[in-house]
């Protein structure tokens, strides 16, 4: 199925690029966007300066503002010219005219609903990362954690390899049976969880021990990968939407708004002077910012043993 998909995908992505002046102008941007690493210790970041994310970076997503603009992910509100694939009987895979990576897609929901992990929405992400497993991965911005579009529920999907998070290894397994396991993936400065399960419903069950123990369910970002024999989910935990420097004003204002990818390693800078002032340094420290505090995950992992 997974080649078919691929197939599928490749064939969207050319018609669109063809004929949808949004997607040419978007990827044709992002061919122009400088980018730098910025480690830190051992750990491995990227600086991407990207003008064209403002949309999302400078997205105002107080209640009033949502409530007075039109929804730009219900089917009857797409782009013009904006096409995509059904998925599940009820998602569309979109081309991302905004791309943050060479491959970079949106996956709304059919219905408005609200950008909340209830009901099956764990199940289907993982159905959806089976549908393209061994190219892409699904992910999930919570909707006080990075979504600029926190009242219509949807994923996104970007190419495996393109998160130097997912290239870590685990620091510690804290909870073991023969088809799951749940473990400290990082402990600083991010507080991330690695689930692993061979079967949907051990996945499941495996994600609703952590899910009942996290405090607020709209502050994470999720990262799921099949692999073939199983499904691997990254759990990023946040304590907050944007560090404290985000609404500063003058030379101390840095225009940083984390999503799922940001978190995952790559900061998206979208003014010019952020970028050039980006470094390794800043960024662990907005990362821990945003993150739980080191009490509060540890208190996670106790109750999650």
């Amino acid at each position: 199925m997974s080649q078919q998909m691929w197939a599928l995908i490749d064939a969207l992505v050319d018609e669109q690029l063809a004929d949808w002046e949004q997607a040419r102008k978007g990827f044709g941007d992002l061919s122009k966007i400088v980018s730098k690493e910025i480690p830190y210790g051992a750990k491995q970041y990227r600086a991407q300066f990207n003008p064209a994310r403002m949309v999302s970076s400078g997205a105002k997503v107080d209640k009033k503002s949502i409530a007075e603009r039109p929804c730009f992910l219900c089917p009857h509100a797409l782009m013009k010219g904006q096409k995509g694939l059904l998925l599940l009987g009820k998602y569309l895979w979109l081309i991302n005219p905004f791309p943050i990576l060479k491959e970079h897609f949106t996956i709304p929901h059919l219905s408005h609903i609200p950008q909340e992990l209830s009901g099956e929405a764990l199940g289907e992400m993982a159905e959806l990362a089976e549908l393209v497993a061994g190219r892409y991965d699904i992910y999930f911005n919570g909707a006080t954690a990075g979504a600029s579009a926190p009242d219509h529920f949807h994923f996104q999907a970007g190419a495996q390899g393109a998160l130097p998070l997912c290239e870590q290894e685990v620091e510690e397994w804290i909870v073991e049976s023969s088809d799951s396991r749940i473990g400290r993936f990082e402990s600083s400065p991010r507080t991330v969880l690695l689930v692993e399960a061979s079967t949907l419903e051990t996945l499941q069950t495996a994600w609703d021990r952590v899910y009942q123990h996290i405090t607020n369910p709209h502050q994470l970002n999720l990262i799921m990968r099949s692999t073939g024999d199983g499904w691997r989910l990254w759990v990023i935990l946040r304590s907050k939407h944007r560090p404290d420097c985000y609404n500063l004003v003058g030379e101390a204002q840095m225009m940083v708004s984390p999503g799922v990818i940001d978190m995952a390693g790559v900061a998206v800078l979208v003014r010019p002077e952020d970028y050039d002032r980006m470094d390794g340094t800043a960024w662990h420290e907005m990362m821990r910012e945003v993150s739980l505090s080191d009490e509060d995950f540890a208190q996670l992992i106790e109750k999650l043993r």
